[in-house]
């Protein structure tokens, strides 16, 4: 007997007898923000091996968005992140991914000679035939378009929008609730099998620090979809280890956030050293700021100077003051603020050293003021207190704790001798106690 070799439910050869397919997927699911109470954006790529179609009232649920907030019904859009279309089941390369731009679609290229991203040309002609969707040829078996009104050699692999699917037969559209993302397919619409699907989603993050949690999806209608789990890419992003993974959530903090000061004395010049490793990365293109305040009564330009040591991996260069100035940093008022320099990344779990000076205030002081640190930009840093080294220096308690000072003066000075008598030996005694040391090497 002769098998018919016909389609079923978008399976080939699905007519034939005892030709039998497992419904599932081929998922990616990546975020784009995991720091805590930002917006962040899900980025799901997915692909099913059979047809999901409105007729029979198919749905796809997703869950697994641990204490993500949204409104209940969140809008689907196309967005494209800037390293090839990376589907997941065509590479597993582990960069860094960033999503920048949204697209005009229905469909754009992913893998093909077409630039990755080029909007599919539809109608377009090929074979002498015209094309309104994407067609499914011998081209590895994947669905595929022209960019071109009539096909001349440019083509890509389909990626379509979620606009086949959605709540109250609105396009685009999912509802959202307790983690839990859900769409059915629209009137007259099907999901079609080994078409790839794009859409994003947006959300807030929880205000707390969580690891991320298992995503699954499933599915019904057409065919039963049973939870399955989706991998998670394993991917940093803005620096966070495995920060691709849906849901997991960081809080920005400096890990190491030292500063100490190399002259404890009243009205004098005064360097502070800073000492800077951030968990996330902080980036000129996100508009980042550190402000490090507490020198109140200190003097310096509006616009300081900055320097590092030779192991201070270059950290002054990272830097500019609000004319974008590099190697320098904005003072007002006991406040610096270092704004990241053009193109620019203070990168994640990298040690900086930074050093800048400015003029001690008048009068002596024994515990000097908290010196705090702030950070805004690719990511919102909670004020911190810095570590201070609570070390003598120049024989001054503390003295290497900023804006602990002494006055220059000496706190004993007394003179006296042993004999007032004329033509007789006398003997002077001088006793200082200096505020603090004086030394050979500061040739005092």
């Amino acid at each position: 007997m002769k098998s018919p070799n016909a389609k079923i439910h978008g399976i080939a050869n699905g007519s034939n007898p005892l030709k039998v397919v497992k419904p599932s997927f081929e998922i990616v699911v990546r975020q784009i923000r995991p720091i805590i109470s930002m917006n962040n954006t899900i980025f799901v790529v997915m692909k099913s091996n059979t047809n999901l179609a409105f007729t029979d009232g198919s749905n796809v649920v997703l869950r697994g968005f641990e204490n993500a907030i949204a409104p209940a019904t969140v809008k689907l859009t196309p967005l494209q992140y800037n390293r090839g279309m990376n589907l997941g089941w065509h590479t597993s390369t582990a960069v860094e991914v960033s999503y920048e731009r949204s697209y005009q679609g229905p469909c754009i290229t992913g893998e093909g000679p077409a630039p990755s991203g080029t909007v599919c040309s539809f109608p377009f002609e090929y074979g002498g035939n015209d094309f309104s969707d994407c067609i499914q040829t011998v081209r590895g078996g994947f669905f595929w378009c022209s960019t071109t009104a009539k096909y001349s050699g440019l083509w890509g692999e389909c990626v379509c929008d979620a606009s086949i699917v959605g709540v109250d037969n609105t396009a685009s559209t999912a509802h959202f609730d307790s983690g839990v993302l859900s769409f059915a397919l629209l009137p007259n619409k099907t999901m079609v099998a080994g078409l790839t699907y794009q859409f994003a989603f947006q959300v807030q993050n929880p205000a707390e620090s969580q690891s991320a949690p298992l995503i699954f999806i499933e599915a019904d209608g057409t065919a039963l979809y049973e939870r399955a789990p989706v991998s998670s890419p394993h991917l940093p992003v803005v620096g966070v280890l495995n920060g691709a993974d849906p849901m997991q959530i960081e809080t920005p903090t400096f890990v190491q956030r030292k500063i100490a000061q190399l002259f404890p004395l009243a009205r004098h010049l005064n360097t502070f050293i800073v000492t800077l490793m951030s968990n996330v990365d902080l980036r000129h293109s996100d508009d980042s700021t550190i402000t490090v305040s507490g020198f109140e009564g200190s003097e310096g330009e509006l616009s300081i100077q900055l320097s590092s040591p030779s192991n201070g991996n270059s950290g002054s260069t990272l830097f500019s003051n609000d004319n974008d100035v590099s190697e320098t940093a904005a003072y007002m008022d006991g406040t610096v603020k270092l704004h990241l320099f053009k193109n620019s990344t203070m990168r994640a779990f990298v040690y900086y050293i930074i050093s800048f000076q400015l003029m001690n205030p008048q009068g002596a002081r024994e515990i000097g003021p908290s010196i705090k640190i702030s950070a805004t930009g690719t990511a919102h840093f909670r004020i911190a207190n810095f570590v201070l080294p609570s070390n003598f220096l120049y024989g001054v308690p503390n003295g290497t704790n900023p804006m602990v000072r002494a006055d220059s003066n000496f706190d004993v000075r007394d003179i006296s001798q042993t004999s007032p008598l004329a033509d007789s030996l006398n003997t002077i005694t001088i006793t200082l106690n200096p505020s603090i040391n004086l030394g050979w090497s500061d040739k005092s």
